[in-house]
């Protein structure tokens, strides 16, 4: 028999919120923190219990045992740290949890994935229209508002750095790289011509965006996963075609954009002393603690012991780099807790890619889903999303759809 409580939890009482949890997740990615922070406090309040009820049915023993372990290594970093203000950054481990409690909601409903397609194709054109503007200085919500100034491109003051609705470049170069994904990926399939088409035109939106954000990570980012999502699709004609498009992209912006090229030339190491600065002290500082580290989330306070090198450095409160702060703050257990948390995540999407029928709704999405996870990967090496709220809840909500095929349960109504 089941108790009055696991009834309540499995009432639309419990379902709508956490739905709409899930949904405002999502969506916070682009609309701000804000929605961000409801949407994921609805998500485990009223998701969780529901993920804990039918945890037998998601497979996701391993991952936990994952995620337990790298909470164990950075409480114990915290444990042998000298004192510090720990509980700000070490309380956004709970929002992991919200990687488990989507996976139910996938799992349940797998016509979610098709929902939010469809939404991503809105906004790609949203904010592909939205962009150029900004750079140009013509509309910008942030500034509307909240009063927040836009930033100038380097060298070219009349032009400015494209944010979305969102206040930091990067991060929204980021979010428009997984709207790309998930549309390159449902392009890649067999479709319609018209359907196709509309596809494509999202895609090149997206592209807009991202250049137009005006962040070399998020250039960097796009290409790498771009080119990891294509040698993992298996069509060689495809491939060709859209790496061909890619490098005609890349050739017309460097040809045509003054701003995009001074942009470019100054990823060299001479440019970019600070970032340097901090890749050196974040190994110096795993050099001193190897195992445990120096404590999470307390780069900034050692630092501070450092006056020369926090000026070389410019100041920064983490090394821009979620596997260099992980090392330095707790260290090489930390670390490989990290690492087996998104090998076992990687590893589920490439085998439910591949037993997913060819061109199917299925096989489309974590085609999709492996070009987002690249992505994230890749543009941790230029970031610390992992304190990055926009960045790491909707992240971490999405790439629950790994676990969420195979279902067995009714579908919301």
């Amino acid at each position: 028999m089941e108790s009055e409580l696991i009834k309540f939890f499995k009432s639309n009482y419990c379902l709508y919120p956490a739905v709409s949890g899930l949904a405002l997740s999502l969506l916070g990615m682009y609309l701000g923190t804000a929605c961000i922070s409801l949407g994921s406090t609805l998500l485990l309040v009223f998701g969780t219990p529901l993920f804990l009820i039918h945890l037998k049915d998601l497979r996701l023993q391993r991952v936990l045992l994952a995620y337990f372990a790298l909470l164990l290594a950075i409480v114990l970093s915290v444990f042998l740290a000298e004192p510090y203000p720990f509980w700000k950054p070490v309380s956004k481990l709970r929002y992991f949890v919200c990687f488990f409690a989507s996976t139910w909601f996938y799992y349940r409903d797998p016509d979610l994935r098709i929902r939010i397609t469809r939404v991503a194709l809105l906004l790609s054109f949203l904010v592909g229209i939205l962009a150029p503007l900004q750079v140009l200085g013509i509309l910008s919500i942030p500034q509307w508002l909240f009063g927040v100034e836009p930033n100038p491109v380097s060298g070219f003051e009349q032009f400015f750095q494209a944010t979305g609705l969102l206040r930091h470049h990067t991060a929204f170069g980021l979010s428009v790289i997984y709207l790309f994904h998930i549309l390159l990926s449902q392009v890649l399939s067999s479709r319609t011509a018209s359907e196709r088409n509309f596809l494509l035109a999202g895609c090149g939106f997206c592209v807009v965006a991202i250049f137009c954000s005006f962040s070399r990570g998020a250039w960097l980012t796009w290409f790498f996963s771009t080119v990891f999502l294509l040698f993992f699709y298996g069509d060689r004609k495809k491939k060709i075609l859209a790496l061909s498009l890619m490098a005609s992209v890349v050739a017309g912006a460097l040809a045509f954009s003054p701003s995009f090229r001074d942009r470019l030339s100054s990823l060299s190491l001479s440019q970019n002393t600070d970032r340097l600065e901090m890749v050196r002290f974040a190994v110096d500082e795993f050099k001193k603690h190897p195992l445990v580290g120096h404590g999470f989330g307390r780069f900034s306070y050692e630092l501070e012991k450092y006056p020369e090198r926090k000026l070389r450095s410019g100041g920064h409160g983490h090394a821009h780099n979620i596997y260099l702060d992980m090392g330095a703050g707790s260290g090489l257990l930390g670390l490989l807790g990290l690492i087996w948390f998104f090998f076992l995540i990687g590893k589920q999407i490439v085998l439910s890619y591949r037993k997913s029928p060819r061109h199917s709704e299925d096989s489309n999405w974590f085609l999709g889903l492996w070009g987002i996870f690249v992505a994230f990967l890749f543009g941790g090496l230029f970031d610390e999303f992992l304190l990055w709220n926009q960045t790491l809840i909707p992240t971490l909500v999405i790439l629950g759809s790994a676990f969420g095929s195979g279902p067995s349960l009714p579908k919301l109504r």
